[in-house]
């Protein structure tokens, strides 16, 4: 399903509540954290692991001078691309 995919990412606060914002690589985390307050931010891969979507976390911003919560923030992203009714 997934060959690898590597992407970007910031998590924002909205009124205590946390979501992933996930764009492309070739972007700069400050162009999409404008008009947000971003609590962490990094790269992320997406891939297949035994059929099921696994998703990493890593690394930091430089523009943003954000680090990745690595699992904290592995988890969120998951947790947002599966969904289970």
């Amino acid at each position: 399903m997934f060959d690898n995919a590597e992407m970007k990412y910031i998590v924002v606060n909205d009124k205590g509540f946390e979501a992933a914002i996930i764009f492309d690589i070739t972007m700069d985390h400050s162009e999409i954290a404008k008009g947000h307050h971003v609590i962490s931010a990094g790269m992320m891969n997406v891939y297949d692991k035994d059929g099921k979507i696994t998703v990493g976390c890593y690394g930091k911003s430089v523009t943003l001078n954000l680090k990745a919560r690595e699992d904290e923030d592995s988890a969120l992203v998951q947790r947002h691309l599966i969904y289970i009714p």
